[in-house]
Order: structure tokens, then C-alpha cells, then sequence
């Protein structure tokens, strides 16, 4: 295995997301890039342009949906919650786009000093 080494926001970047059950940061609320996707309702999750303290599935790509791109389940680095998951459309690169659940996440507010 290895250690663990996670990743702490300075309290003065604004609305943070952290896990819902461990609370560990996973994104600015700044980076989001999009509410959803346009044919999901906007309730489900957002779309993310950088995260920090999630771990890819050391599994095989899911390939449910007939896409080119490479999709790949995000979990909590500390708890191992199902946060959500990356789509990269270069897989040679690692580009690509994170989408994080709503009901995963919460939303930590801090004084902005």
C-alpha cells in the first residue's frame, strides 16, 4: 500500500466541497466549470475542472455508456466513498473533466480572512 497524504485547502479560498462522510476537501467551489451535463437535471452534480483527495478505481474503465472517452469511478481518498467520476477525452494525457455528486459532497464556508 503506501501513505496517505492528503491535501488541505487554505481556509480563505471561499466554499469549499469536502466528502459528506469524512469531510475531507475534494474542490473549490470556483473550479467548478458546469452545473451538469445539459441532458442530466442539475440537481445530480457538477462538473469540475480540478480535485484533490480522490483515487481513480484500480479496476478496468467503465464503458457503460457507448463513448469514446475513458470514464473511470472517483472515491474518497480517506473513506473510500463513491464521490463520483472522470471522463477523460485524451487518455494519452490524462485530460480530462471531473463530475461530482451532490449528495456526496457538502459544502464548507468559511470567513474569507
Amino acid at each position: 500500500m503506501g501513505r496517505l497524504f492528503l491535501v488541505e485547502h487554505d481556509p480563505r479560498e471561499g466554499v469549499l466541497k469536502a466528502c459528506k462522510f469524512c469531510n475531507t476537501y475534494i474542490a473549490l467551489h470556483q473550479n467548478i466549470t458546469q452545473d451538469t451535463f445539459p441532458f442530466w437535471p442539475p440537481s445530480q452534480g457538477s462538473i469540475f475542472s480540478s480535485t484533490v483527495n480522490l483515487v481513480e478505481n484500480d479496476g478496468g474503465a467503465n464503458q457503460d455508456l457507448p463513448s469514446p472517452a475513458l470514464f473511470l469511478q472517483l472515491y474518497c481518498v480517506k473513506c473510500g466513498a463513491f464521490i463520483g467520476f472522470r471522463q477523460y477525452y485524451d487518455s494519452t494525457r490524462r485530460q480530462g473533466f471531473s463530475f461530482i455528486c451532490h449528495d456526496k459532497v457538502v459544502d464548507i464556508f468559511t470567513n474569507g480572512d
